[in-house]
């Protein structure tokens, strides 16, 4: 078990990217996540690599993963409607950094890839946001480009999963899942956000996940409890979800009042 803690700036990064009038942006949660797989990847694994982006509204959500980003990585920001000053000026605001390596590409993400526009940077991303077009075809086309780019460290993040109202999204995700079982697994979801892996680097995640994830979010005076979805042969992935009494886990039939080994 690696112990992770959060970065310094993510308390920073929260104070600035709230209550956002523009919206978009991250809870405290899934900032707290995203925190720490990032983090994790480059302190503990040595994963380096792009950072792309389907979907950027304002760029607050852009702004933690700006935080992150090394001077050999650059940041891929996809949308139709960009708004590259506003983006710019909040990615500056909430990261603390002026970022130069910004790679603006404005269309639409569909044609991003059947043009292949990213064909150069193919298996060069260590993690992938997909927040883009919400039909079904959208997601299974933005999550089979953020296949090809990311290697087999990366991680893929997909917004407004298990959103009732997008729940185009969620089919999308199980279908896309169980169509390259053999190169990408979910590890976690909850707050409306599911994150892949490859098989490979499964444990590493889910893990960094399941044994630290309640005592950042507790450092940040919020409570939440996990949920292993099935018996340990049947599924790899935990939920992260408001805390039920003082219970720091669910599983099968079963409530308890503190961490036990995964599975």
């Amino acid at each position: 078990m690696v112990t992770i803690t959060s970065s310094n700036y993510l308390p920073i990064y929260l104070e600035k990217a709230a209550n956002s009038p523009a919206g978009g942006g991250l809870n405290t949660q899934s900032a707290a996540i995203w925190d720490l797989l990032l983090k994790h990847q480059q302190t503990n694994l040595g994963v380096s690599g792009n950072i792309g982006e389907i979907g950027v509204w304002y760029g607050f959500a852009s702004g933690l993963s700006a935080t992150h980003l090394q001077a050999d990585e650059q940041l891929f920001l996809i949308d139709k409607y960009l708004r590259k000053q506003e983006v710019a000026d909040n990615i500056a605001k909430t990261s603390g950094k002026k970022i130069e390596a910004i790679n603006w590409i404005q269309a639409d993400s569909i044609s991003v890839r059947k043009k292949e526009k990213l064909k150069d940077y193919f298996d060069s991303f260590r993690w992938f946001h997909v927040d883009g077009e919400h039909s079904y075809d959208g997601v299974m086309s933005d999550l089979e480009l953020a296949l090809q780019c990311v290697h087999q460290g990366g991680i893929i993040v997909i917004d407004d999963f298990f959103n009732i109202s997008s729940a185009s999204i969620t089919q999308a995700v199980f279908h896309f899942l169980d169509r390259y079982k053999h190169l990408v697994c979910m590890f976690c979801c909850g707050y409306n956000k599911a994150y892949l892996s490859s098989p490979k680097f499964l444990k590493h995640y889910r893990d960094a996940v399941y044994y630290n994830i309640i005592d950042i979010l507790e450092g940040l005076d919020v409570k939440v409890m996990l949920a292993q979805n099935g018996w340990s042969t049947e599924f790899d992935y935990i939920s992260v979800v408001a805390r039920n009494q003082n219970y720091k886990l669910q599983k099968i039939g079963q409530y308890c009042k503190d961490l036990e080994a995964f599975g």
